[in-house]
C-alpha cells in the first residue's frame, strides 16, 4: 500500500525552487522590508526606530504610504500608543462618544498625570516633552513632576535628551513628534520595562534620584593652568570660574588628590588657596600648591556634583613635584635663574628652588623636619632631585604627607607617598 501525501505532488524542481525562495525570504530582514514601505523616513534620524515600531505593531503609517515622522502628537495619541505597546486593552468606543473617551478611561486606573482627562480640548492639543517625561516616570512606578521627571528619564537612560543628556538639553518645553514618540517607547522597552506600573499618589523623593550621567568635566569655564611668579603683588591674584551647564545654582569647592587639610585658607593671614562657594572666585595667597587639584560645582537643588574642572597650579618656575620614599623631585618650567655670589675667593651659584627648600612631615600634630641629604640638579632634564633617608617599613602600610617650603618659612606645597608594609 502506497501512502500518498501532499508533498508527493511536488517535483524535485518544484521543491528546489521552494527551498530557494524560502531561503531568500529568510535572509531579507523583516524590519528593513517594513521600513522601506514608508516614503518619508529614508534619511530620517529615527528610521531604524520607526522600522522597529512597525515590525512590533506599535504604530501604523498612513494610507498614502508615509509615516509623517515630524508630525506632532496629541496627548490622547501618545497615551494610546503607550497603552497599545504594553498590550493594555482599550475598551470599545460607545456610540456617539469621542474616540478618546475609551483611551482616558483605560489610563485612569494607572493614575498618570494626563491633562486631558477632564478636557476634550486638551486631548487634541500637542503634548509637550515635559508631559511625556511625567507620564513615563509614572509608568515606571514613581511620581515626579517638572525637572525631576526629566532628571528621572535621563538618569535611567530612558532618554538621551534632544540636544544633550541634561535638563536643558532635554527641551521639556518642546512638542512631541511621532518619531520621538516611538523612540520613547523603544527606550523604555530596551531598558527592560515589560508592563505599565501604577503611578503612586504621593510624590517621590527627589533626593533619591541618581546623578545625571553627563560629562561633568566640560561644564565649568575657567583657567586650567595657573602659572604664578614668586613676586605675587598684594595677594590680588584671583581666577573666576563659571558653571556652563543648566541654569541651576551651584556651590563651589576645591578637591585635592589626597585627604588633608592642606592647602587651606587662613583668615586674616592672607595665605592659602580658596574658592568663594557662591561666586566661584579662586584666590591664591602666600601659601601655595604645586600640582593638580579640582574645582568642583555642586548643585544646590540636590547636592549632586554637576561640574569638575582639573586645574594645574605651577609656582615660581616649578611645573611639577613628584615623590617617593627617600626622593622628591621638582621639574622646572624654564631653566633656573641662578644667583651668583663670591665667598672666600670662590664664585658660587644658587637658586632658591634648589638651595633653600626645606621638608617636614606631620606626626601627631607636630611638624618634624626631614633632613635633605643631597640636592642634585640635572640640566638636561631640567629638574632637581632631593634625597633624604627613607622611612622604614613597618608591619603596616604607611602614608606620609610631606610639607615642602622655603627656609624663610614660605609654604610651597604638600606631596604624598606610601611606604608598603614590610614583607
Amino acid at each position: 500500500m502506497t501512502v500518498r501525501t501532499a508533498a508527493s505532488h511536488f517535483t524535485k524542481k518544484t521543491v528546489s525552487l521552494f527551498l530557494i525562495l524560502s531561503l531568500f525570504i529568510a535572509l531579507v530582514p523583516t524590519v528593513q522590508a517594513e521600513s522601506a514601505s514608508y516614503s518619508d523616513v529614508g534619511n530620517h534620524w529615527a528610521k531604524d526606530t520607526i522600522a522597529w515600531a512597525q515590525a512590533n505593531k506599535i504604530v501604523n503609517g498612513y494610507p498614502d504610504g508615509t509615516f509623517k515622522p515630524n508630525k506632532l502628537v496629541t496627548e490622547a495619541e501618545f497615551v494610546k500608543i503607550l497603552l497599545g505597546a504594553f498590550k493594555v486593552e482599550v475598551g470599545e468606543t460607545a456610540a456617539g462618544a469621542h474616540w478618546t473617551d475609551a483611551v482616558y478611561q483605560s489610563v485612569d486606573a494607572f493614575n498618570y498625570p494626563v491633562k486631558g482627562a477632564d478636557s476634550k480640548e486638551i486631548r487634541s492639543k500637542s503634548i509637550s516633552r515635559l508631559s511625556v517625561a511625567e507620564i513615563i516616570a509614572g509608568a515606571n512606578g514613581v511620581n515626579y513632576e517638572g525637572n525631576n521627571a526629566i532628571h528621572y528619564l535621563l538618569a535611567n537612560n530612558l532618554s538621551k535628551g534632544k540636544d544633550s543628556a541634561t535638563i536643558k538639553g532635554y527641551q521639556g518645553e518642546g512638542l512631541l513628534t511621532r518619531a520621538e514618540a516611538v523612540q520613547f517607547i523603544k527606550n523604555i522597552k530596551d531598558a527592560g520595562m515589560t508592563e505599565l506600573k501604577v503611578r503612586p499618589e504621593a510624590p517621590s523623593d527627589p533626593t533619591q534620584l541618581p546623578p545625571l550621567k553627563v560629562d561633568i568635566s566640560t561644564t565649568i569655564k575657567g583657567v586650567k593652568n595657573i602659572v604664578l611668579d614668586y613676586a605675587l603683588e598684594d595677594l590680588k591674584e584671583f581666577y573666576p570660574y563659571t558653571y556652563t551647564g543648566d541654569s541651576e545654582k551651584v556651590t563651589w569647592s576645591l578637591r585635592f588628590p589626597f585627604k588633608t587639610e592642606l592647602p587651606a585658607w587662613s583668615d586674616g593671614e592672607d595665605y592659602g588657596i580658596r574658592i568663594d562657594p557662591n561666586t566661584g572666585r579662586l584666590t591664591i595667597g602666600w601659601y601655595f600648591w604645586v600640582g593638580e587639584f579640582e574645582v568642583v560645582a555642586t548643585s544646590q537643588a540636590d547636592g549632586a556634583i554637576v561640574g569638575v574642572q582639573k586645574v594645574r597650579l605651577d609656582y615660581n618656575n616649578i611645573k611639577q613635584i613628584t615623590s617617593s620614599n627617600g626622593v622628591i623631585e621638582f621639574t622646572f618650567i624654564d631653566e633656573p635663574d641662578w644667583f651668583e655670589y663670591e665667598y672666600d675667593g670662590k664664585t658660587y651659584k644658587a637658586n632658591m628652588n634648589i638651595d633653600e627648600v626645606d621638608l617636614s612631615y606631620d606626626v601627631d600634630g607636630e611638624y618634624t623636619p626631614i633632613e635633605i641629604t643631597s640636592r642634585e640638579y640635572d640640566a638636561k632634564a631640567n629638574k632637581v632631585t632631593f634625597r633624604f633617608t627613607p622611612f622604614k617599613a613597618t608591619d603596616k602600610e604607611q602614608t606620609f604627607i610631606v610639607d615642602i617650603g622655603y627656609m624663610e618659612s614660605t609654604y610651597l606645597s604638600a606631596t604624598v607617598f606610601t611606604v608598603p608594609a614590610a614583607q
